[in-house]
Formats: C-alpha cells, structure tokens, sequence
C-alpha cells in the first residue's frame, strides 16, 4: 500500500496499524468503530469528505487499537502509542470544530466537547490553542531535528488551523 509517512515524537505513525484493526475486526459484528473498505480505497472524491475522516480518526478507533495491542494483534510499540495519541487529539479537535448549537445540551451529554460555546472563556480554546497547536509545532520540531523535512505535511495544515482557531 502506497502511503505518505507521518512522524511523531521520534516514531512513524503508521496507517498499517489502522489497516491491520479493519482487518481484524471486519467480521465483527460487536466492533465499535465504523471503518469500511470506502474508508481504505479513496477516490478523488472520497478523500475531500470529513465523515470518514472522523469515523478513522475517532475515539473507538484508538480504544480498537489499544485493545488490540493487548491482545498482541498488533505489534506493541511506541509507535502504537503515538499513533492512538494522535488519533485520540485530532478526535479532540473534530469534535471542538463541531459543538452542537443545542442550547439545552442534549446532544451528547457524554462528550463534553460537543457542547455549546458560552465563553470566550471555555477550556476547549486553550486545548484547541495549547494543545493542538502545540502537538503541530512540536511534529514540525521533530521533523526538522531529523531533518526528515519531506515527512513534515503539516506546515500548511498549521497555518489553517491556526488561522481556524484564532
């Protein structure tokens, strides 16, 4: 499979470990997360659309892949690690860009971050502005200590979520 690298922390995050938990699961009919072939063989339509973005780069999906490490399906690895991280905050950051404008709060009242902005103040900003921000530069440092430049992508992808987040 013909895949870009990413790197995080010293460590590649590799797409093979999402590849291997479809594969493990595909029969499943208790599984969790929602991935399909679509979510594996893009098209150039495909790849534009944010739904099976978020159901890959979703909560379920790194709790899969942590339970499947357990289970030494997967290799263990910092790598694994890194990659359930990653997944975990851009999960973070999906469900911040898309709060629900509920005002009772009845969407979800068990994900926090789907609730309604009614602060300038709200802690989701600082993990948006923190956290997130923090994890592209700090990916974009790592890169460049590597010299592994041709691995970095995201330094376009910074510059919209900044310009998103401010």
């Amino acid at each position: 499979m013909k895949t870009r690298k990413m790197y995080e922390n010293g460590e590649d995050l590799s797409w093979e470990v999402i590849v291997k938990l479809y594969d493990h699961t595909m029969l499943d009919k208790f599984k969790t997360n929602k991935l399909t072939k679509a979510h594996f063989k893009l098209t150039a339509f495909s790849c534009m659309k944010v739904l099976p973005a978020s159901q890959t780069m979703s909560r379920s999906v790194s709790t899969e892949i942590s339970d499947l490490v357990e289970k030494n399906s997967v290799r263990q690895g910092h790598d694994t690690l890194e990659l359930c991280q990653f997944i975990t905050h851009v999960n973070g950051a999906f469900d911040c860009f898309n709060s629900s404008g509920d005002a009772q709060g009845k969407r979800n009242k068990l994900n926090s971050l789907l609730a309604s902005y009614r602060s300038v103040d709200d802690p989701r900003f600082n993990y948006l502005l923190k956290d997130m921000l923090g994890l592209f530069r700090d990916w974009e440092a790592d890169v460049k200590k590597e010299k592994k430049r041709k691995l970095y992508k995201g330094c376009q992808r910074e510059n919209v979520y900044q310009q998103t987040v401010l």
